[in-house]
């Protein structure tokens, strides 16, 4: 059940007061969290909690995903997988790899799980990734919202309901976790100089596609504590299949990106992220 967005009297535009707010942000914890705070997304959870239920393959589909095992296509200059398996190694293949990607687009499902509540919430989508510091997730469910960055600000609008204008947030691209987290793929971070990496082998056992990076930042941020990265070895090394993100409260966003839909260095047009929210959508404080 939804609950109802209840400030129908606040003007249009107006700021709403974080403390009017507070059982809406429960409810909406899962796409605020993925932009306002972070495919996908703690500290205290064990190698074992991060690891993804167990990958059972049917006609080379991965069940776990529903992904097949195979992108629709690759940049110029994918390497193979680095022998050694090292985590250094394997973060600076990834980023190479996404490094060489002028544009990334793909369907995904997240599933992000609230900690304190032990509930999780599903949604499915298309992402869209291109450089410097642009990404849109549209979401087909629930239908009509939005997450969009322009590579300056990133603003996060969902609708309401029975026709309601909905609201919407808006933060500097640098302050949101989402934009903090998955900043490799667009050109404003690096895997292998902003995160300390750990090989989970453990957690590879249950992942035989590939390797599970632990990453924690180097300087401590206020956005998120790990990134989690599951990416393929063959037959194209370094694509990422899952991020989770995982925050101060233990709150775990976990984003599956469906691999038979991704695109590479297609062209994208500026206006795709470009976004109105509607008229009469109201502005609320992160």
């Amino acid at each position: 059940m939804r609950l109802s967005f209840r400030l129908r009297a606040t003007p249009t535009n107006a700021t709403v007061p974080t403390h009017c707010l507070s059982r809406v942000t429960q409810r909406r914890q899962t796409w605020l969290s993925a932009a306002c705070a972070s495919l996908v997304l703690s500290l205290g959870v064990s190698s074992a909690q991060a690891q993804p239920a167990t990958s059972k393959k049917k006609n080379g589909t991965n069940q776990a995903t529903g992904a097949q095992g195979t992108a629709a296509d690759k940049p110029s200059g994918a390497q193979d997988a680095p022998s050694g398996n090292s985590g250094s190694a394997a973060a600076a293949l990834v980023q190479r790899f996404y490094d060489q990607s002028k544009a990334i687009e793909a369907d995904f499902v997240q599933v992000f799980t609230h900690a304190v509540y032990q509930r999780s919430d599903t949604s499915q989508g298309r992402v869209v990734f291109a450089k410097p510091g642009k990404m849109r997730w549209d979401y087909a469910k629930p239908a009509g919202k939005v997450i969009v960055a322009d590579g300056d600000k990133l603003l996060m609008y969902e609708p309401g309901d029975e026709g309601d204008a909905g609201y919407f947030v808006r933060q500097k691209l640098s302050e949101a976790q989402l934009s903090v987290a998955l900043g490799f793929l667009v050109g404003t971070g690096n895997l292998t100089t902003d995160f300390d990496v750990t090989h989970l082998k453990q957690a590879e056992a249950k992942y035989p596609e590939g390797n599970v990076l632990d990453l924690r930042p180097k300087q401590a941020n206020p956005y998120f504590e790990r990134l989690v990265l599951y990416t393929l070895n063959q037959p194209t090394a370094g694509v990422i299949q899952r991020i989770v993100v995982i925050d101060a409260s233990g709150n775990r966003n976990r984003f599956d990106f469906k691999l038979k839909t991704l695109k590479f260095d297609h062209a994208v047009p500026q206006q795709r992220f470009n976004f109105k929210p509607p008229k009469g959508a109201r502005l609320v404080n992160p």
